[in-house]
């Protein structure tokens, strides 16, 4: 009940926001399920690709940040890399640009991979207290 009353609090942008968000999360973990990662990247990159006027931006890039974290929460499984995802395709559609860092870590003996976000020189979603070596990244949007 506490998660209604708070959303019933939101304004009616921020509820469109969060909803639209929540859709687009379960679009990309459905996607990465069902389709090759190559191809996720190929759907990226014309998403960035197509992208026009860069300057326009409606919601605040924190704004846009809380709506991935919140959708998280209602999203079945979703991983580092879906929430990264979810949030560049969000970003490019509020023209800020982002760019997916995929890097690996050996935490003790254990193999680790995971996806952060990062808008300049900032990581805006993904923070870790572990040392990724990048190993690649998904374009500039």
């Amino acid at each position: 009940m506490k998660t209604i009353a708070s959303f019933l609090k939101l304004g009616g942008d921020e509820k469109l926001l969060l909803i639209n968000t929540l859709l687009l999360h379960w679009k990309m973990r459905i996607l990465l399920w069902v389709l090759p990662f190559s191809h996720m990247q190929q759907r990226i990159k014309r998403l960035n690709d197509t992208r026009q006027d860069k300057s326009a931006h409606h919601f605040p890039l924190k704004k846009l940040i809380w709506a991935v974290n919140a959708s998280t929460r209602y999203t079945i499984r979703s991983t580092c890399l879906t929430r990264a995802l979810t949030a560049q395709i969000l970003l490019a559609r509020y023209h800020y640009s982002s760019t997916i860092e995929i890097g690996v870590a050996n935490d003790e003996g254990e193999f680790a991979a995971h996806a952060w976000l990062v808008h300049g020189d900032e990581i805006v979603l993904g923070e870790s207290d572990k040392d990724y070596v990048p190993l690649m990244n998904m374009g500039e949007n």
